[in-house]
């Protein structure tokens, strides 16, 4: 079995994500501001002892460095402010999902004061006509809010919902060995059994791997 192994403390550059993606996800968790047991749901530990993880996840001292790390570089201004973090992005994103109608605009379809600054905002236009010589003009107004379904969809992205889960396959084989007589009749028993069950290729197969054992 292959196993990553995490560089010597000394050359390790902390500058550089962490060879273990989730400890990366959990440490850029605690840099934006997510408690310890957020962090680690973030990175996709098992909810079920998740405290646990999140204990271990804090004093991991490759964790720790990599967070001093963020933190030091947001100090010295080498963390550009201006790029939305995770945390934001799903903000946005979930302003979007949440949208409605009535929250920009009233009953009489007048636009709601603090509305243009509504994420979920798409367009706003309004059409003036002239009703006639001295009788005013008309003034419509079309609303359209962004896709709640699109920004869901991206959240489910992020969050990994509803990806499949990994297939293994146990290919590994099991010898059993019984020296109790009256145990190994009754194997003897069930193997006959079966078979009797099996097409005739099938047990030709299997006598043939016996034999070869």
């Amino acid at each position: 079995m292959t196993t990553t192994r995490q560089p010597a403390l000394k050359t390790l550059d902390f500058s550089l994500p962490l060879l273990n993606n989730q400890h990366e996800v959990y440490a850029q968790g605690i840099f934006q501001g997510l408690s310890q047991t957020d962090s680690a749901l973030e990175a996709k530990y098992a909810p079920t002892w998740v405290r646990t993880y999140a204990h271990h996840l804090s004093i991991n001292v490759y964790i720790k460095g990599r967070i001093a790390h963020l933190f030091k570089a947001k100090a010295d201004g080498l963390v550009d402010a201006s790029i939305m973090d995770v945390k934001e992005r799903k903000q946005r994103l979930s302003e979007i999902g949440r949208g409605r109608l009535g929250d920009v605009v009233d009953c009489e379809g007048q636009v709601l004061e603090g509305s243009l600054r509504s994420g979920a905002l798409q367009e706003i236009r309004r059409v003036s006509q002239s009703l006639g010589p001295g009788k005013g003009v008309s003034v419509s107004t079309t609303v359209k809010l962004r896709d709640p379904m699109a920004a869901i969809s991206e959240l489910n992205k992020m969050e990994q919902v509803y990806s499949e889960a990994p297939q293994y396959n146990d290919n590994r084989n099991q010898t059993i060995v019984v020296v109790d007589k009256e145990t190994r009749d009754l194997l003897e028993q069930i193997g006959n059994r079966t078979r009797a069950e099996l097409p005739a290729a099938e047990v030709k197969e299997l006598e043939d791997s016996k034999s070869e054992d």
